[in-house]
């Protein structure tokens, strides 16, 4: 797995301050307006010529951030995101990704707009907003704050910063929905006067000119597929406005083998078992399909494109040896998702991809052994241990508490919930190796980190390779999730991520890794987003 990340470029007058930046109070909530609830945002209706979407909010949070001798706000609103214009005012963006026709050009017309000016001094802010600060690597660990980036111009500026609510950000494609991306802006801000203008019911329309609804149902009807439908549903504020009646058909499956895994008895079992699951799997060997990303994906894009069942899932059965991957556009690491990057010229996968990272056979018969156990029995050991997960965050001096925050926010709304009992290994707190180990050993559904990591463990508390190797949890594998860097960057000779899979009746039946560097911020947005489905 590969994570993309972005970088800003700041080319205005800067203030930088080596402060370390401490969060001194529990949220506030500041009430607005007459809408009883927080924040929603809701589609009103759509069709071919036009979608409707509306906005209404009753209060929103702040908290205090203490920097060196000096306090800023933070104000957010409940899942959703922010500005990221660095050293200028961190304010709230509800981010919506709506489901538009093909063919169709994308405009904004407001509606509906009621806001109020708010001085943030009479809402007892006495404070400035906090500046949005450059993302933070978890690649080496701190032994002094980070620098705090302030734009001093435009704390200098009389007028306001995210002027406009409603921007129209890109338009893109995944597995036949065409949908827009769209940034709703409810806070602005005058830095000079430290005013902010609040909108409390928004109206808008984005407006069609040019849809194209055969091609567009067209296209739904041809790429659906059940799996890829949890999807669509949790992502399109407007899912099941433009069609409903969609086909009932087989998932597809690729199965790619490497030359030296191919015709291993193993790969049949697997491939036996996912079709006596109902998935239509075709099996393909490395070499016929030129042994070369551009043959393999050539093959991929053909069968999607013109396929009597476009492919749902890729498999690739092999290390990069025998199945090559692609280099991220971001950086030196290794990726499998341009293979399914299919339609639409962007990021977003048109179809989902893994590997099993065999080296060897053996390595093949590890894996699909617990793979198999795993769909079949839920484990030889009873299901009892699917009760429990184990959550671990890192020892970090400076972001431990962005670890735990967000481990505590997916065990207070899905763990808890369910009745799934959780352990908290926070190595701020003394968590340790054996508290690690204990807790694998007696059987867990999930293995969850956040923190320090290598290409061959995790880094504090400390858990590796050699501790992998030496679990005694067979029947009981868990799915690991690994936010840290490099941990899944499986052009090595084996990586962590790899070592928890092909490990012989212990470690994971399946695991989450970047191949890259990854940052607290966005570890903490990408767990949350993956739990929140």
């Amino acid at each position: 797995m590969s994570r993309f990340y972005g970088c800003a470029l700041i080319s205005m007058a800067i203030v930088v301050l080596f402060c370390g930046a401490t969060i001194s109070t529990a949220a506030n909530s500041v009430n607005i307006g007459q809408f009883a609830g927080q924040i929603e945002v809701n589609s009103t209706g759509s069709d071919y010529s036009r979608i409707g979407l509306e906005v209404n909010l009753g209060k929103f949070d702040w908290t205090e951030v203490q920097v060196g001798g000096d306090n800023y706000a933070q104000l957010s609103l409940p899942d959703c995101g922010f500005t990221t214009e660095i050293g200028k005012a961190k304010l709230p963006v509800i981010r919506k990704l709506v489901q538009i026709p093909f063919g169709a050009d994308v405009s904004i017309d407001i509606k509906l707009m009621k806001s109020n000016t708010y001085s943030l001094s009479k809402l007892g802010i006495d404070m400035p907003l906090y500046p949005v600060q450059e993302p933070v690597s978890k690649e080496k660990l701190r032994t002094v704050p980070e620098k705090l980036i302030v734009d001093d111009e435009f704390y200098r500026a009389d007028a306001f910063y995210q002027n406009n609510p409603v921007k129209l950000v890109e338009i893109n494609v995944m597995r036949g929905y065409r949908f827009a991306t769209v940034d709703i802006y409810p806070i602005s801000y005058n830095p000079a006067s430290g005013v902010i203008r609040v909108i409390e019911d928004l109206e808008f329309e984005l407006a069609l000119p040019g849809s194209n609804p055969s091609e567009t149902e067209s296209i739904l009807r041809r790429y659906y597929s059940p799996d890829f439908e949890e999807i669509a549903r949790n992502s399109f504020i407007n899912y099941g406005e433009l069609l409903t009646d969609y086909p009932t058909i087989p998932v597809g499956m690729i199965v790619i083998v490497s030359n030296s895994l191919w015709g291993n008895a193993n790969i049949d079992t697997f491939v036996t078992w996912k079709r006596q699951k109902g998935f239509n799997v075709d099996v393909q060997r490395a070499g016929d399909l030129g042994g070369n990303t551009t043959g393999i994906k050539n093959y991929i894009q053909t069968q999607y494109d013109n396929g009597g069942i476009p492919v749902t899932y890729v498999l690739l059965i092999g290390d990069t040896d025998g199945i090559p991957t692609w280099t991220g556009s971001a950086g030196s690491h290794s990726t499998d998702q341009k293979y399914v990057q299919l339609a639409g010229g962007d990021y977003f996968p048109d179809a989902e991809i893994g590997r099993f990272p065999a080296q060897s056979t053996t390595h093949l018969a590890n894996i699909v052994d617990k793979a198999v156990d795993y769909e079949q029995t839920w484990g030889l050991n009873g299901t009892g241990w699917m009760n429990s997960a184990c959550f671990i965050a890192s020892d970090d001096s400076w972001y431990w508490s962005v670890a735990e925050a967000t481990h505590r926010y997916v065990i207070q709304t899905y763990m808890a919930p369910r009745g799934i009992a959780c352990d908290s290994v926070w190595g701020h707190s003394g968590g340790s190796t054996s508290n690690i180990r204990d807790a694998l050993n007696a059987g867990r559904m999930i293995c969850n980190y956040s923190g320090h990591g290598s290409t061959t463990s995790w880094g504090g508390p400390a858990f590796g390779q050699s501790n992998v190797n030496a679990l005694t949890n067979s029947g009981m594998y868990p799915l690991v999730f690994s936010n840290a860097c490099v941990t899944g960057s499986f052009s090595q000779s084996e990586c962590f991520m790899e070592t928890w899979v092909r490990a012989p009746q212990k470690g994971a039946f399946a695991a989450v890794g970047a191949s890259n560097n990854t940052y607290w911020d966005e570890d903490d947005w990408w767990e949350r987003a993956a739990f929140d489905g």
